[in-house]
């Protein structure tokens, strides 16, 4: 979830440029894309895994990263495709999470951390 209590730490200006800033942020990744079909693909993806933002703004800035990560999963498979990757990605519970959110969610565990 995103971390509410820093949001109300913040000024009531800032969040106004937050707001502002995920708002136009998230008008231009679906720019290129249709419309309808980001909105359904979002609403189908949070009906699927049960996901409810405390405000409009959240929503839209979960929106956002779905958006990246559906298209970070589109390339790669592009790729899968080509013979040019040997596996391919698809959309799960953590696709509305930043890197660093969903690397929280596995404890501490990281397969590329040198001990």
């Amino acid at each position: 979830m995103f971390p509410v209590t820093a949001l109300a730490r913040l000024g009531h200006d800032t969040m106004k440029y937050l707001t502002a800033s995920v708002f136009v942020a998230v008008l231009a990744v679906i720019s290129a894309l249709p419309m309808s079909s980001v909105l359904d693909e979002w609403e189908a993806f949070k009906l699927e895994h049960g996901k409810k933002y405390a405000t409009d703004a959240e929503d839209s800035f979960r929106m956002k990263i779905f958006i990246e990560n559906k298209n970070r999963i589109d390339a790669h498979n592009k790729l899968f495709a080509a013979r040019r990757k040997s596996y391919s990605l698809r959309m799960n519970k953590f696709g509305d999470m930043l890197p660093d959110e969903f690397m929280s969610t596995l404890g501490g565990f990281n397969m590329y951390r040198k001990e």
